[in-house]
């Protein structure tokens, strides 16, 4: 299992990198109330809780010795959803993105 974690790691990375970068286009898209961005992040939001729920189960069966760090960074990738989808799917809120 520490093996496949080190082969699959460098693609995780890389799949970081597009989240981040996607984010990023997203939250532009936010700031402008434009409604594809606000639908795309609320998506995008369940697609980086998988990735990193995913990750975190890699991990712990490849024996990761520093699980408290990855559970505060899940714990905080779950608050954010949790937030997000709270606040952006409030009709008022929604009525401000055009």
């Amino acid at each position: 299992v520490g093996f496949l974690m080190f082969q699959l790691q460098p693609a995780i990375i890389a799949l970081d990198f597009v989240i981040g970068l996607a984010s990023a286009v997203f939250g532009v898209g936010l700031f402008l109330h434009k409604e594809w961005a606000r639908m795309a992040w609320l998506a995008f939001l369940l697609l980086t809780l998988f990735v990193h729920l995913n990750m975190t189960v890699l991990q712990l069966l490849a024996g990761f010795s520093q699980m408290e760090a990855l559970y505060k960074w899940i714990g905080l990738v779950i608050f954010v959803t949790i937030i997000s989808w709270a606040f952006l799917t409030k009709r008022t809120i929604k009525a401000r993105f055009h």
